[in-house]
């Protein structure tokens, strides 16, 4: 009787509980297709999960596909193109659609962030790009020493031993770019093939081999392709508002809001913020900006209406 009774009374305080939980609808009519970063096992796992979780529990219809750069430990398997990439957004964004779904937006963390920058210019009535932490520049790599970017760069690195890296760096990254180039130049572009690659985690960078085919490969490197921030932020619809958050670990954040973001179409929805938080972390520590901006996309937000979550 005294166990019964019990039981009752957790019951009914995890009922109250529940019901101080409450879900607005604020984000009605908002489909939000989110990319993970390379090398994710789960779309939702870590931050990725808490800023979509986040996002849907203010109305917002998420769908957050596993990318053909998905993998295990931050090592991406890159099983598919960027043009299957695309195919995979564009059914997501149909899919949203079918749902009733009247503002669109693709968003992404890292890898995902730049790809969901590209990608925009290449689907029909995205409402907005949410790039979150976007990583690499792959069209960074390619710009001469006078650039204005690379002299940037240059400035912001003082000291001789660490101009020598970046230009280190880029050098290698040439050099592997040239070399797919090669393979696929050769007819070998369907045959399997080792890459070096890198990848950053909250402990910094660190390396590791992928076996793709160069085809598969060079559409993620592509200076010119559809990761190559600085190259699509220009070629974004002018009615497609740019959010972009940076995080304080690596190369774009040096880079700043010139290197791409700057170059995007005026919009008066377009948002720029840098968090001091590491790369991993920016998802998750961006959910406030995040419902701000979406919340501001669509023409007429409706006002919160708290609700019972039971």
């Amino acid at each position: 009787m005294i166990k019964s009774k019990m039981l009752s009374g957790i019951l009914m305080t995890i009922l109250l509980l529940s019901g101080c939980q409450t879900i607005t609808r604020e984000g009605n009519g908002i489909g939000v297709v989110f990319m993970h970063g390379r090398g994710a096992s789960d779309p939702m796992n870590g931050g990725v999960g808490t800023l979509v979780r986040s996002m849907e529990s203010y109305g917002v219809t998420v769908i957050a596909p596993r990318m053909q750069w998905a993998g295990s430990y931050g090592e991406p398997k890159f099983s598919g193109s960027m043009e299957d990439a695309l195919a995979l957004v564009k059914d997501a964004v149909t899919e949203l659609k079918s749902r009733g779904m009247t503002t669109i937006v693709i968003g992404g963390m890292s890898a995902g962030g730049s790809s969901a920058i590209g990608m925009a210019t290449k689907l029909k009535g995205i409402a907005g790009v949410m790039a979150i932490a976007p990583a690499p520049p792959v069209d960074f790599f390619f710009l001469k020493p006078d650039h204005p970017l690379v002299k940037k760069m240059a400035s912001a690195n003082p000291p001789k031993k660490q101009r020598k890296r970046g230009a280190a760096a880029r050098k290698r990254i040439r050099e592997r770019i040239n070399r797919v180039k090669a393979l696929i130049a050769s007819g070998k572009g369907d045959k399997k093939a080792i890459f070096g690659e890198r990848n950053t985690n909250n402990q910094g960078m660190y390396q590791f081999n992928i076996e793709t085919t160069p085809n598969i490969y060079f559409s993620y490197i592509d200076p010119e392709g559809m990761r190559a921030m600085s190259v699509n932020a220009l070629r974004l619809n002018p009615k497609t508002a740019l959010l972009w958050v940076n995080d304080n670990q690596g190369i774009v954040r040096r880079l700043g809001r010139s290197y791409a973001f700057d170059l995007a179409p005026s919009n008066p929805k377009n948002r720029y913020e840098e968090l001091d938080v590491l790369h991993l972390e920016a998802p998750a520590a961006s959910r406030e900006i995040v419902k701000q901006w979406l919340l501001n996309l669509t023409p007429n937000p409706k006002k919160a209406a708290p609700k019972s979550s039971n």
